[in-house]
């Protein structure tokens, strides 16, 4: 029985006690006393019986883990074996294959000679139908289309593995290495390559352009943010490019910027992001968008997590040890 259900029988029983005078407090605080001490004997009867399921419990669990580990090893050790036995099949059947194409080899050879020979037999009795020139050439030619075929067999079996038969022994591709040779060699000796303007990647493009990587070609900056129709090309500014709205510094208009001042409202290339930014539009900076061909606001980033000031890690070295009720138990921890 749950101890709460113990909890509320005591309860009821103090709840519903009718009144009493002094002669029967004793005896029935004698009977509440026999309950309860008869309630405790209930309980650690049930408890000692926990014990033994769990302590059971605990035992049918290692049984059942030494077991599955040992039909592990024997399935591990089967697995084994029929790979050993795959590749003796395999084995077996490569060296069949392969002897079998010397046998072809083999009766083809004395298949030739067994040619020249009843050649040379029935010569004296067909040279009177048949001219020997005839009959030589015949033989060469059969001779020489067996020799072929032999040495063509012969080749075959050659470029087959080793050890597998159906498979062919291919050797690996040959490669140079060029990391040691010197540009001008490869100027000069390959076709004058770097001479005729050849590039790759960022190498290809001219200022103001610049190599995205996401479109994977040289991209000129856009109009918004360069000015293609001053004397002198130029990178906007934060200032004239129409966007963010920014305010002049105080007592200053566009022609009356410094050179420190405008350099540092220019539009700039950003090499780490791979794009054109300005730091003063925005609360965080923009930059352009080659996508969406307009300036986007650079997003702020959340701050990383912390650690908050009020949490203190604590170590401890000491190692609690498990009485006998507890160790009982261990299966379920």
């Amino acid at each position: 029985m749950p101890t709460t259900e113990y909890q509320s029988i005591f309860t009821n029983l103090l709840n519903n006690m009718p009144v009493m005078t002094d002669s029967t407090v004793d005896a029935t605080k004698t009977a509440i006393a026999n309950q309860m001490s008869a309630y405790d004997s209930k309980m650690n009867a049930n408890l000692d019986n926990l014990k033994y399921i769990a302590g059971a419990q605990n035992t049918t669990y290692t049984i059942v883990k030494k077991e599955s580990e040992r039909l592990a090893d024997k399935k591990l050790n089967v697995d084994q074996a029929i790979d050993g036995q795959k590749r003796m099949i395999a084995l077996n059947d490569s060296y069949v294959k392969r002897y079998s194409n010397y046998n072809q080899i083999i009766m083809l050879i004395v298949l030739i000679i067994l040619v020249i020979l009843g050649t040379n037999f029935l010569r004296g009795y067909i040279e009177p139908f048949i001219p020997s020139g005839i009959i030589d050439f015949l033989v060469v030619l059969i001779v020489g289309i067996s020799v072929i075929i032999i040495f063509n067999m012969y080749i075959s079996i050659q470029r087959r593995d080793t050890i597998y038969f159906d498979k062919l022994n291919i050797p690996a591709p040959s490669y140079k290495d060029i990391s040691n040779i010197d540009l001008v060699e490869l100027s000069g000796n390959r076709g004058n390559w770097l001479a005729s303007g050849a590039c790759f990647g960022p190498g290809c493009c001219q200022d103001p352009s610049q190599f995205i990587y996401s479109v994977g070609k040289c991209v000129n900056p856009p109009t918004a943010i360069y000015d293609y129709t001053a004397t002198t090309p130029k990178f906007k500014t934060a200032y004239d490019t129409g966007a963010g709205m920014i305010s002049l510094p105080a007592g200053k208009t566009i022609d009356t910027l410094t050179e420190g001042e405008r350099k540092s409202a220019e539009w700039n290339w950003s090499s780490d992001n791979n794009r054109w930014e300005n730091s003063l539009i925005g609360a965080n900076g923009s930059y352009w968008d080659i996508a969406l061909k307009q300036i986007k606001d650079i997003p702020v980033l959340p701050p990383a997590p912390k650690m908050p000031d009020s949490f203190v890690p604590t170590m401890s070295n000491s190692v609690s040890t498990l009485d006998n009720f507890e160790s009982g138990y261990q299966f379920y921890k």
